[in-house]
């Protein structure tokens, strides 16, 4: 969402007076960190169209010992819900992403191996710049573009799963 700005700074800025900025807040567990999130909402978070700035981040981490999101809840996300980037041994159970802009849960890189995601709810998932026809090994343009970071947000799903070494049990996905 872009809005009128004559200053300097970022192109696209959070419009006054509307909960429709494209910028809230994140959380990421990084590298060794261990995180363990339960029972959290995290409302109106990630920012439109930032690479890794998502409501729930997990990047790169890599100790396997604790990792887990249960029973939190994302609803109005700006970007995503809940990320899993080139991680290993993650829990994600008994979620929910509602109303949310790109893919809810979003398994980034297609590396991540033996999560697991279990009884999630995505609901109302929305693509971020129009739905389009997604480009085919045929084609020679990828549709990324200053409105769209990644091609696959111009077919937002509810769980994008590019590995199938990852346990996928009893999830559930609603319209858009």
């Amino acid at each position: 969402l872009e809005c009128e700005y004559s200053g300097s700074g970022w192109d696209m800025v959070p419009c006054e007076n509307t909960f429709l900025t494209g910028f809230g807040g994140h959380t990421i567990i990084i590298g060794q960190a261990e995180g363990r999130l339960r029972g959290i909402e995290f409302f109106r978070m990630g920012m439109t169209n930032i690479l890794g700035r998502y409501p729930v981040h997990f990047h790169r981490s890599i100790t396997g010992q604790v990792g887990e999101v249960s029973d939190c809840s994302v609803h109005e996300s700006y970007f995503r819900a809940f990320t899993v980037h080139d991680t290993f041994d993650l829990k994600v159970s008994r979620n929910t992403a509602f109303d949310i802009s790109g893919h809810a849960y979003y398994l980034e890189s297609g590396v991540e191996e033996r999560n697991t995601l279990e009884y999630n709810l995505a609901a109302f998932v929305h693509v971020i710049d129009g739905a389009l026809v997604m480009p085919s090994a045929t084609t020679s343009n990828s549709m990324q573009s200053d409105s769209i970071l990644v091609p696959a947000d111009h077919s937002a799903s509810g769980f994008y799963i590019s590995n199938v070494h990852n346990y996928v049990v009893g999830n559930a996905a609603s319209g858009g």
